[in-house]
């Protein structure tokens, strides 16, 4: 968050903390939406690699003999029953050949990104020239720190660090299980200073980051990203290089591709941009009307051109932060393009995942309903949290909610209106 200098009243606004977080919703999408891409990516990966896919081939053309042959009367029904078992049982064991390399895949993308999102505090310090912020260095500002993490509650301060070298206003809330981090640049530090209400909501904004329980949640989730690029789109990309198939599958392969690794993308940007205006909306909580954040998002660069863009940022538009601080209504509306998704990402899981149990399990009625009953919780429980949401803003408001909340909730000042309905 960056910093520099008139702020509005804010009115009563709805409490968006009485639901679970976009945040949480999003990087639940993204994780699940990362399963069923890493399925499809290595399912193609064993098919093309010879020395996975040849033996397989191989072993299933031979089970396909021995069916047909013990079995030679293909009008017979049960002839046809019994010769889909005695393939099924004489492929079983290549199949869950197939089956582990498909668990090992994403495993191993699950893996990789743990390990980045591990040693991501470290390389950060490293890279930043970060270092730990002492009362030797600025006593005041350490003791307001202390008290900062006092007021908002925080159970276990973080570790404070800063780079006196850097002029930016501006300060990060990073780190890894069981050890959070919140760096400061120089300028933010002498905005102490010189403007302690500009240093007060920029620390608040990142100490709301570590409340709101979504630091984690972040960094695995930029984590996850990379990992898919480096152990899943790579082999893939690499893949193509001994192809030997036609054309017409090399582009059906790619566009499908570039469109799941499209959704992973997008999916996490939208992590991101949520996180930052739960952060705001928490943070001008304590801030109080008199605080300074609203102007310090006033100064943060806009994105002039909006539309595409503004679904592909990694942050949130600052004009629509500011207007979150006023009036959250925002933050109970569910978009059309979130609905999309969720259909989009539980199809994909679906149908990977059923891919996969076919393989480990001759049971087809275990392969056909074990990914519904895993993924389709998921769609539910978007319909559920979208119609509760809408329901509490048309209740708050006195309005009447239509549908799901697709759409905007715009918030109807009558004679019913109660502040008390507001954030505490």
């Amino acid at each position: 968050m960056r910093a520099d200098s008139t702020a509005a009243p804010r009115p009563a606004r709805l409490n968006p903390f009485a639901f679970p977080s976009d945040t949480d919703f999003r990087f639940a999408l993204l994780i699940v939406s990362v399963l069923g891409t890493s399925l499809f990516v290595y399912n193609w990966l064993f098919h093309a690699i010879p020395l996975l896919r040849d033996p397989w081939l191989a072993a299933m053309v031979r089970c396909a003999d021995l069916a047909s042959a013990a079995f030679p009367d293909a009008a017979d029904p049960i002839a046809r029953a019994g010769k889909q078992m005695m393939e099924a049982e004489c492929g079983a064991p290549y199949e869950r050949t197939r089956a582990a390399w498909l668990l090992g895949g994403t495993a191993l993308v699950l893996a990789t990104a743990s390990a980045l999102y591990w040693v991501y505090p470290a390389w950060r310090i490293q890279r930043a020239n970060l270092a730990p912020l002492s009362a030797e260095d600025a006593p005041e500002v350490v003791t307001a720190l202390d008290a900062l993490c006092r007021e908002v509650g925080l159970a276990r301060p973080p570790t404070f660090l800063w780079n006196p070298l850097d002029a930016a206003n501006g300060g990060t809330a990073f780190g890894r299980l069981g050890r959070y981090y919140v760096a400061l640049s120089g300028g933010l530090v002498t905005q102490f200073y010189v403007d302690p209400a500009v240093f007060r909501s920029v620390v608040l904004h990142e100490l709301a980051h570590l409340r709101n329980a979504d630091v984690d949640k972040t960094y695995f989730a930029v984590a996850v990203w990379q990992s898919f690029v480096l152990v899943g789109l790579v082999p893939f990309a690499l893949s193509f290089l001994d192809f030997d198939e036609r054309l017409r599958t090399v582009l059906d392969l790619g566009w499908r591709i570039c469109a799941l690794a499209a959704l992973v993308y997008l999916t996490r940007n939208a992590v991101l941009r949520a996180r930052e205006i739960y952060a705001d909306v928490r943070a001008s909580i304590w801030d109080g009307p008199a605080g300074a954040l609203d102007r310090v998002l006033a100064t943060l660069p806009r994105d002039r051109e909006g539309g595409w863009r503004t679904l592909v940022a990694a942050h949130p538009d600052p004009a629509g932060r500011r207007h979150a601080l006023h009036d959250t209504a925002s933050l109970f509306r569910t978009r059309p393009w979130e609905a999309f998704g969720v259909g989009v990402v539980t199809s994909i899981a679906i149908e990977n995942v059923w891919s996969l149990l076919a393989a480990l399990t001759a049971d087809m009625l275990v392969a056909v309903l074990g990914p519904t009953v895993l993924f389709v919780p998921l769609a539910a429980g978007f319909l559920v949290l979208a119609g509760w949401r809408a329901t509490f803003a048309g209740l708050a408001w006195n309005e009447a909610p239509r549908g799901l909340g697709l759409g905007r909730v715009e918030p109807r000042l009558g004679p019913h209106r109660r502040a008390d309905r507001g954030i505490r």
